[in-house]
């Protein structure tokens, strides 16, 4: 039997039959024609054991998950078959005294090799890090069911052939460590060594990327690899919109900048600046690379195009520094060339670029250490509960005179929030535009309401500035 999905090709599923036809899926599921009703006065003990690889290609590549495709995927060991076959026998003797048994027949061609290993308390304590004595060791051994022999101070551990896990002396230390307690072992620190690996060069440059970056405004997001739309389709998808691994980076850019730009008022951002660096998966194979993205949220800024240039020459000026490189790009068509090879560099109108990281560093020197990437740099953060409910904003400008500060008409607005009982439901408030006329100033402000809650209405939003309203005009102030 062979199938294949994607990727992912299984050639052969185990099928136990007799003359009239197929009776299990070995190792995955029985048929009909084997089960046992109260009619069965007949039965055939089957013990068997089959390859863990085999059997769950053919489970994953069928679709059928058991309790026993599960047990043999995590690999039992052969030598148990015969003890099932004998203690089950033994149960229907019990049950059924006139039950009458037949012949047997054993096929074990490649019978499982013992396992033996040799080890000395003296090196277990050590690499466990723990003053434990001959005993100790000895009795832990010994509630694992292996056999131990002595011979001067070296230990010969017959390990039991159910203990597929054991092979090395090092699975014997984890074994004693686990059972002596963890927690019984005190934490030393190891030794300095003046031996220092050379400094991995992708997530060196990544890192230093990541730094100008983040020093100019701009926070790293992770977007989904998996996407509508790509040349790699997954077998199970786990919903319509993500079947397919992402061919590039600026998609979820795309989604990440439309989203921030729908909570900007929330958020209090007057413009999003966000970057991600992953994997992406093209027909040519798997890379990495960079996108950056800008969104402005104010009026009268610099085009998003123009910044993301001038980010783009800061990185590259950043990376420049490592070594005499020659950095030359074409604006018209987004390509940078460094070194005289060209790494193509995507730069769209809606403020998103992005550039194959791996074309770009494969031309970078070697780094020495990770010294200067400031990874010591400790930051204060406060975490806060948020919201799951939407935001309802409302906008009020208030002409007032001149000699009036826009701090004092913010006094006079929040008193009519707290009027309104409704100080808890500001989340954020901004002045947005002054301007002055015939001996007067308009003050605009900006309010954000949101409940932790409830979904507010904008019933209940307009209540409420009705009250601020009130209170300006209380004032002699004009609200316009």
């Amino acid at each position: 039997m062979e199938k294949q999905y994607g990727a992912l090709a299984w050639e052969v599923a185990l099928i136990i039959a007799d003359e009239d036809g197929p009776l299990a899926i070995a190792g995955i599921k029985g048929g009909n024609r084997a089960e046992v009703s109260f009619s069965t006065t007949k039965l055939i003990l089957e013990s068997a054991n089959f390859n863990p690889t085999l059997i769950r290609k053919a489970s994953e590549g069928l679709g059928i998950k058991t309790d026993a495709s599960k047990r043999f995927e995590n690999n039992i060991s052969p030598v148990i078959a015969r003890k099932a076959v004998l203690e089950f026998s033994a149960l229907i003797a019990e049950l059924v005294p006139k039950a009458q048994f037949g012949g047997n027949v054993d096929q074990y061609p490649s019978p499982q090799k013992p396992v033996s290993i040799v080890v000395s308390a003296k090196d277990i304590s050590e690499r466990i890090g723990a003053d434990l004595d001959s005993k100790t060791i000895l009795g832990i051994l010994l509630r694992l069911g292996i056999k131990v022999s002595d011979a001067k101070g070296q230990m010969t551990l017959d390990i039991p052939p159910e203990r597929l896990d054991l092979v090395i002396f090092e699975d014997i230390v984890d074994e004693v460590g686990r059972l002596y307690g963890y927690d019984k072992i005190q934490s030393i620190l190891p030794r300095d060594d003046s031996h220092r690996p050379s400094a991995e060069k992708t997530f060196y440059y990544a890192e230093k990327i990541k730094n100008v970056l983040i020093e100019k405004g701009f926070s790293e997001v992770y977007t989904y690899s998996l996407v509508p739309k790509g040349f790699y389709e997954i077998e199970k998808p786990l919903a319509a919109d993500k079947n397919y691994l992402r061919t590039d980076l600026t998609y979820g850019i795309s989604q990440s900048l439309k989203l921030n730009a729908y909570n900007a008022d929330l958020l209090g951002l007057d413009n999003i600046l966000i970057f991600e660096v992953g994997k992406v998966f093209t027909k040519d194979g798997e890379s990495t690379s960079l996108c950056i993205g800008i969104k402005n949220i104010k009026r009268k800024q610099e085009r998003e195009k123009d910044k993301i240039k001038k980010v783009r020459d800061e990185v590259l000026a950043a990376l420049q520094s490592e070594a005499k490189i020659l950095c030359t790009v074409d604006d018209s068509g987004g390509i940078i060339s460094l070194n005289g090879e060209a790494i193509g560099m995507t730069n769209n109108t809606d403020g998103v670029m992005e550039v194959n990281l791996d074309k770009l560093i494969a031309g970078l020197p070697q780094p020495q250490s990770y010294g200067d990437l400031n990874f010591g740099k400790s930051v204060s953060i406060e975490y806060k509960k948020f919201s799951q409910y939407p935001f309802i904003v409302r906008d009020i400008a208030v002409f007032v005179p001149e000699n009036v500060e826009a701090m004092n008409v913010w006094e006079v607005i929040e008193k009519g929030i707290v009027g309104a009982k409704a100080s808890e439901l500001v989340t954020r408030h901004s002045l947005f535009d002054t301007f002055k006329k015939d001996g007067k100033i308009s003050y605009a402000f900006r309010i954000v309401f949101q409940s932790m809650e409830k979904t507010l209405t904008d019933d209940e939003a307009n209540k409420i500035m009705e009250k601020v309203s009130i209170g300006v005009k209380e004032k002699g102030w004009e609200v316009r």
